[in-house]
């Protein structure tokens, strides 16, 4: 906030209920907020610790002992019970080929587009820290990562699994 009141910035919200527009970016959060945003946090752990222990064949208590925001190797994820196997592509290709999928398939590598909005949001940050310093940001392509692969990765949505945890 201190940045925006430093090149003139002010921000004013109108908002129709006292929860609309939270959390901002533009104040702390009221104890309210805080309780709202605990409260969605909890409740998509829970979803997935549950989703975990069902696709995985673990125990909810099992599941509750990894999920304490640990990171693990491909080797602990294994041992964990995380995982299947640690491979490349020539294990998920014997994979693939003994769930019936032909080893002709090609494998495509994809990568999300950045939407406008991203892009707009990430370059406009960086033309104001410049305007404010006046000078080119050392960190800009770091910066631009940071927006790409941080802001918007939502982790719920990066799950996935082939199959059932039966196959």
């Amino acid at each position: 906030m201190r940045l925006l009141e430093k090149v003139g910035v002010s921000v004013e919200e109108i908002k129709s209920s006292p929860l609309k527009a939270e959390p901002s970016p533009f104040h702390a959060a009221s104890p309210q907020a805080q309780a709202m945003i605990r409260s969605m946090v909890n409740d998509s752990y829970n979803w997935f610790v549950d989703l975990v222990a069902e696709c995985r064949g673990l125990s909810r208590t099992d599941t509750l002992e990894l999920a304490d925001g640990s990171v693990f190797t491909g080797r602990q994820a294994a041992s964990n019970g995380l995982v299947d196997a640690v491979g490349g592509d020539a294990e998920i290709r014997a994979y693939l080929s003994e769930k019936g999928v032909p080893e002709s398939l090609k494998i495509v590598e994809w990568e999300r587009r950045r939407s406008r909005g991203e892009l707009l949001f990430g370059n406009a940050i960086i033309r104001l820290l410049t305007a404010w310093t006046g000078d080119a940001i050392p960190f800009a392509d770091q910066f631009e990562q940071l927006i790409d692969r941080k802001l918007f990765l939502d982790g719920l949505v990066s799950v996935w699994q082939f199959g059932s945890a039966e196959n």
